[in-house]
């Protein structure tokens, strides 16, 4: 069994958030402050891509993408069940 490694050494206080003590691991985690307009979604991939919102910002992605793929398929889902044509006498 392979164990993760995370790229900075973090601990966790008794509500379980995270204690990052240096400067360079908050910035490993959740980015810097970066002048990228992103218009479309594939210049957001890129300024994540180049780690200028960090590990939080590539989860978050990961996320967001989940999430769009479920309404998608919910709204297609949605979609096929509707049965155009009249009405049998038993629907009435």
């Amino acid at each position: 069994m392979k164990v993760y490694n995370p790229p900075f050494p973090a601990a966790l206080d008794s509500r379980g958030e995270f204690m990052l003590t240096e400067l360079l691991e908050r910035y490993k985690f959740s980015g810097s402050p970066c002048s990228c307009k992103p218009r479309m979604q594939r210049d957001l991939a890129n300024c994540i891509g180049d780690m200028h919102h960090g590990v939080y910002g590539i989860v978050k992605q990961i996320g967001n993408q989940r999430l769009q793929n479920y309404h998608n398929e919910r709204d297609k889902a949605a979609g096929t069940n509707i049965i155009e044509g009249p009405l049998t006498e038993e629907e009435f």
